[in-house]
């Protein structure tokens, strides 16, 4: 049995809501391979491994002082999460010259399920 080639245009027929005839490969192949984001970020290449001093999270943040961060980041060829990150160690210094040093509070021992029944 031989395999038959698979033609993606028919898939887009339907979707784009005409009877439009099959593109060559060439018009196929001269698209870009992924998708491109023009709003904020640009097209996202992977992401990359975090250290283990490193931890991801999710936040709100006013839109204007967001905007000038990305600015000062891009004016100065850094990635943003360093700018923030000096952010954070000018807040602390400041926090910790006026009140003294903050303790981190240690993680409680994760609790075994087993224990439970």
């Amino acid at each position: 049995m031989s395999k038959k080639k698979f033609d993606t245009s028919d898939l887009l027929n339907g979707l784009t809501g005409g009877t439009q005839s099959s593109q060559s490969s060439n018009d196929i192949d001269s698209r870009p391979s992924t998708p491109q984001r023009s709003d904020n970020g640009g097209s996202r290449r992977g992401r990359k491994p975090m250290s283990a001093e490193e931890e991801r999270i999710s936040t709100i943040v006013n839109s204007e002082k967001y905007a000038k961060i990305k600015t000062i980041a891009h004016i100065e060829n850094l990635p943003i999460k360093d700018v923030v990150d000096k952010g954070f160690d000018l807040t602390i210094e400041a926090y910790e010259a006026k009140h003294g040093p903050v303790r981190i509070k240690k993680n409680r021992k994760k609790g075994d399920i087993n224990d439970i029944f």
